[in-house]
């Protein structure tokens, strides 16, 4: 667990820095890299977001993941928050909300290239 958590903090100041140059290279005038900026803030937001839902995730017991003694089906199983260290992980295992649009913004930033290649506008 500790070399994940040290390659998210490694992974956000990578991109934290990909992002930098390119504002400090003046290349946010030229949309594919203006998408490449926001897909590089969005993956420090994400990266920072995870390790923060992988150190709530160690403040929870065990238990609290694992099914009651019933054998229900898991579709029937109900679960409650009990503090605010279980909200606090529910809301932070939502970190695709970062992703999803860092990948989109990296996809419009390949297919901006692409037709930059190819001579279209």
């Amino acid at each position: 667990m500790i070399a994940h958590l040290i390659a998210h903090l490694f992974f956000a100041f990578a991109m934290g820095l990909f992002a930098y140059r390119i504002k400090k290279m003046d290349l946010l005038k030229r949309p594919h890299w203006r998408y490449l900026f926001y897909a590089g803030i969005l993956l420090v937001i994400w990266n920072f977001w995870a390790f923060a839902g992988h150190l709530v995730a160690l403040q929870i017991p065990k238990e609290a993941f694992l099914a009651p003694e019933k054998h229900e089906h898991f579709c029937r199983q109900s679960f409650s928050i009990k503090n605010y260290w279980e909200l606090f992980y529910y809301l932070l295992k939502n970190d695709n909300l970062f992703t999803l649009p860092a990948f989109y913004f990296i996809y419009r930033a390949l297919s901006r290239m692409e037709s930059l290649l190819r001579g279209e506008t």
